[in-house]
């Protein structure tokens, strides 16, 4: 991704967006590990439209639903505790994972976005999702 790594900048980041009003939580084991971070993100108020992002870090806990518990739980909250009406998220479209995982969800593919990230020494494309509040209700 395009948001710096190291300690200090993450520490950095989440006070930012925690200014602008995002909403942010820490991913653990059951035995209190900490392995990612998920929330909702860009809150635009007269859209009720917020950005979901997930990112488990810890390479042992790919693979194994916690991103899915995750990303249901946030939507979720997003739709019945913030009124959201669309929770949207953008990923790399070679990420074939976390597709699954959002498509699972019921995030629905909404375009492309044509080299939008740089990765791994090469351009690659972007995929935009959404789920819009009456699809979670139905689903959810």
């Amino acid at each position: 991704g395009s948001i710096p790594m190291r300690d200090i900048d993450v520490a950095s980041e989440w006070e930012k967006e925690r200014k602008a009003g995002s909403m942010q939580w820490g991913i653990y084991t059951p035995k209190d590990q900490f392995i990612g971070t998920t929330g909702l993100f860009g809150h635009r108020d007269i859209y009720r439209s917020w950005e979901f992002r997930i990112l488990i870090g810890h390479p042992d806990f790919l693979g194994k639903g916690i991103g899915e518990e995750a990303t249901r739980m946030v939507v979720d909250w997003g739709f019945r505790r913030l009124n959201a009406h669309r929770i949207w998220l953008g990923l790399n479209e070679e990420n074939v994972g976390a597709f699954k995982c959002y498509s699972k969800v019921g995030f629905i593919t909404e375009g492309i976005l044509r080299d939008e990230i740089w990765c791994g020494g090469k351009y690659v494309n972007a995929l935009r999702m959404a789920i819009l509040e009456g699809e979670w209700t139905s689903t959810g």
